[in-house]
């Protein structure tokens, strides 16, 4: 298949659990946080 037909270019998953990045003062011990996604070529 030529690049002229590829529109995915990647699909990524994060999991993350620990302390939450965006907390005030990162004192939230407990955060999980699930995610995914996709970069296309339009």
């Amino acid at each position: 298949m030529s690049n002229r037909f590829r529109v995915l270019r990647e699909a990524y998953v994060r999991i993350y659990h620990g302390v939450n990045p965006y907390g005030q003062l990162r004192t939230e011990g407990d955060y999980t946080l699930l995610g995914f996604g996709f970069n296309i070529w339009l």
